[in-house]
């Protein structure tokens, strides 16, 4: 890991941990180790005294957004707390729009959220996986260690096992919005990925439209949530009410390839080997080619947009906002 990016600090509710502060790139591996449950007050601490721009934006939409999702006790199903919501909210004045259409789309059957494709277990491990944070490489990983093949449809061990390790791994959101962007709106938006379908399809408009333009109006208007675009926190249930749980948290950055080598040597020969056997090991070079993008693509007000659709994240999972983003937003407020 590199020196200027790590740093140990002991995290509310977590420890120990080891977590970027501030980075230009963000790579971190973080182990859990006890058990006690972060509350929201502790959460809420994070950004509380900051005068920093970002985490106000932040803490701002959170404010009016996520935290009406909350209290979601761990025994009540995650979709179950998103309807209750959506149906608490529903003639607010002061909730915005684009939360009301992403509880929306969350909750419909056809998101994709919810069921076991989120979820994957070994006998003796249980992955979280994520779009856009190497989900594809995960569902393959765990088919390897239940000597399957992924032909499609996750592999599940069905042994009952309470006691799984639990791993996941996140990204930071600002690189997984433009990730998704690029991959299902650019490269392939025949997919039906990149919502509305109407005007992603639409090739004339497409062909009118620079790269950067089509990516500025996907961000001011998010009409329809699709699966590749919910906050990280939505996934395996609301992983922003069980991080604490997790056994191993990995940062997909341009570390990734030393994380997952780690990965292997903390599990054992049968997940070093099952990843040896794989592709996972070229991962980072997805990544670093979506990495690039990102200043090409986000302004100022790209960067606010998407701090708030994911501020969630940025809250409840302690995720950092990236230096960049900061040194952005604060280029802007020079210049007003």
């Amino acid at each position: 890991m590199h020196q200027n990016v790590i740093t140990k600090k002991k995290m509310r509710g977590v420890s120990p941990c080891l977590c970027a502060v501030g980075a230009t790139n963000f790579v971190a591996l973080v182990f859990f180790a006890t058990p006690r449950n972060v509350t929201l007050d502790d959460l809420m601490l994070i950004n509380r005294n900051s005068s920093s721009i970002a985490e106000r934006i932040v803490r701002e939409a959170y404010n009016v957004t996520y935290r009406h999702i909350d209290p979601c006790p761990p025994n009540v199903p995650m979709k179950s707390c998103l309807q209750t919501a959506l149906t608490r909210i529903r003639d607010s004045t002061t909730v915005p729009w684009w939360f009301m259409s992403m509880l929306r789309d969350a909750t419909t059957s056809g998101s994709g959220l919810w069921g076991g494709w989120h979820v994957l277990k070994t006998d003796d491990l249980e992955f979280c996986a994520i779009e856009k944070v190497g989900s594809t490489m995960m569902r393959n990983l765990v088919c390897r260690l239940n000597n399957q093949t992924f032909r499609g449809q996750p592999c599940q061990s069905k042994r009952k096992n309470p006691h799984r390790k639990k791993i996941v791994f996140l990204r930071d959101p600002l690189e997984r919005f433009l990730s998704g962007f690029l991959n299902w709106c650019v490269d392939d938006p025949s997919s039906g990925h990149c919502m509305p379908k109407s005007v992603f399809t639409d090739k004339k408009l497409r062909k009118a439209l620079s790269t950067r333009a089509l990516f500025e109006s996907f961000v001011d208007s998010p009409l329809q949530w699709n699966l590749h675009f919910f906050p990280l926190g939505f996934y395996c249930d609301g992983l922003y009410r069980s991080l604490h749980t997790y056994d191993f948290v990995g940062f997909m950055g341009n570390d990734t390839e030393h994380q997952l080598l780690m990965l292997g040597e903390r599990y054992g020969s049968g997940v070093k080997k099952a990843m040896e056997d794989g592709t996972e090991m070229s991962y980072s070079l997805h990544f670093t080619s979506s990495h690039n993008h990102i200043t090409e693509y986000y302004t100022a007000a790209t960067v606010r947009k998407i701090l708030s659709y994911h501020s969630l994240d940025y809250v409840r999972l302690n995720l950092p906002v990236p230096q960049w983003a900061v040194d952005m937003l604060n280029g802007e407020e020079k210049e007003r």
